[in-house]
C-alpha cells in the first residue's frame, strides 16, 4: 500500500471549511499534532478509532481516510459533512487528555460478537486466520482482547462475516 500520498482533501476542509489549525484538530481528536500533521502528509495511516475522532470532530465520514480507489475530486465532492457541525465544534468541550500510562493500564474488552459470529458460522480460529492470511493466535489474541485489529484485519472480518465495523468491534 503507497502511504506517502498526500490528503489535500482532509487539509482544504481543515483550513477552508473548517478554519482550524493542526493544533486544534489534534487537540480535539486526542492525538499528538505531529501525528495528525504525518496523517495529512499520508506519510501515516490513522488506526479506524483515530480516523473515526478526526472526522467526527471535522464533521465527515472517517472512511474517507481508507477510500484508496477514490479520487481527491471525488473526495471533495462528497456531501459528508454538515452544515451546523462547525457551530458545534466551536461549543464542544475538549476532552482531558489520557496520559499514556492511563492507557497501558486498559485492557480491551473480550469480542463476545466476534467469537459469537465466528461459531455461528461453523469456523475455527484456524479457519479464520488461513482465510485472512493471518496467524491462529492474532485470532486468539483479537477475540480475547489482548490485540486490537489492524485496519486490513478489521476490514477483513467485516466483509468475511459481512458486518459493520461498529457492530464486530463496538469498543473500538
Amino acid at each position: 500500500m503507497n502511504h506517502a500520498k498526500r490528503r489535500d482533501w482532509l487539509i482544504t476542509h481543515r483550513e477552508e471549511q473548517s478554519k482550524l489549525t493542526q493544533e486544534e484538530v489534534a487537540a480535539g481528536a486526542s492525538i499528538a499534532r505531529a501525528y495528525y500533521a504525518q496523517i495529512e502528509l499520508g506519510v501515516r495511516n490513522p488506526s479506524v478509532s483515530v480516523a473515526k475522532r478526526i472526522a467526527g470532530f471535522l464533521g465527515f465520514n472517517w472512511t474517507l481516510f481508507f477510500e484508496m480507489q477514490c479520487s481527491e475530486k471525488e473526495q471533495s465532492k462528497k456531501s459528508y459533512l454538515r452544515s451546523d457541525h462547525m457551530a458545534a465544534i466551536k461549543r464542544k468541550k475538549r476532552r482531558p487528555k489520557t496520559s499514556s500510562q492511563e492507557l497501558c493500564n486498559v485492557k480491551s474488552a473480550k469480542l463476545d460478537r466476534l467469537i459469537a459470529e465466528r461459531k455461528k458460522r461453523k469456523l475455527s480460529q484456524s479457519d479464520i486466520a488461513s482465510m485472512l492470511g493471518v496467524s491462529t493466535a492474532t485470532i486468539s489474541h483479537l477475540e480475547n482482547g489482548r490485540q486490537k485489529p489492524s485496519l486490513e484485519l478489521a476490514l477483513g472480518l467485516q466483509q468475511l462475516f459481512n458486518l459493520p465495523y461498529e457492530t464486530l468491534f463496538p469498543d473500538y
